[in-house]
């Protein structure tokens, strides 16, 4: 668990003086969540965005600021976790790159 923990708080570190991003405890984004975990969240001009390692990659979720998502893909990599999380602050969604649809 530390290696996924270690990645997001990784990004944050990097990214969190340019955006307004912060880290929040699974436990308080979601009473679904059971164990602890760190959640990389933002707001930006799309709506809000959570980011989480499930393990094998990371969950970037896309939602309006009602809640609902309507953008999710899985990461494979920090370099593009990263990325993500730069393009939806800065207002764009650039699904292109990622050559993983939503069902995979």
């Amino acid at each position: 668990n530390s290696k996924m923990d270690s990645d997001i708080l990784m990004i944050y570190d990097k990214l969190h003086e340019s955006y307004p991003i912060s880290v929040n405890s699974s436990l308080v984004v979601s009473p679904n969540f059971k164990i602890d975990f760190p959640i990389l969240c933002g707001t930006s001009s799309l709506g809000k965005f959570e980011m989480l390692f499930d393990d094998v990659s990371f969950a970037f979720y896309a939602m309006h600021d009602n809640g609902e998502v309507f953008a999710h893909w899985h990461l494979q990599t920090v370099a593009d976790a990263e990325k993500a999380v730069i393009d939806f602050m800065n207002g764009k969604i650039t699904l292109v790159q990622f050559g993983q649809p939503n069902n995979a």
